[in-house]
């Protein structure tokens, strides 16, 4: 991941191809110390649990999942769970601007 003290926390339900859109973003920019996903989805199509597990798997992201949907939960989880020295929440669903997270 980049030189940056944060980490990024994206709690999620549900969304699927438009978490991936916003993880590969992300990633591309390689600003964060880590990428938190903290996902209450019951069940991910095949596709796009391979995806997250890959990126999982390599230290990409670090895929959290809870059982059930709680947003102040999954906040909290990933407050505790967070390495960096500063914890950036975002949405699952953004489209993040060049340097969002350096900012």
């Amino acid at each position: 991941m980049g030189q940056s003290p944060i980490s990024v926390a994206i709690p999620t339900l549900d969304r699927g191809p438009v978490l991936v859109a916003t993880i590969e973003s992300l990633l591309a920019q390689n600003e964060a110390e880590e990428i938190l996903v903290v996902d209450q989805t019951p069940a991910h199509t095949l596709e796009i649990a391979a995806r997250l597990s890959a990126w999982h798997e390599k230290g990409a992201i670090r895929w959290l999942r809870l059982p059930e949907p709680s947003i102040p939960h999954a906040m909290n989880v990933a407050l505790r769970e967070a390495a960096g020295d500063v914890v950036l929440f975002l949405d699952d669903d953004i489209v993040p601007g060049e340097g969002l997270v350096a900012s």
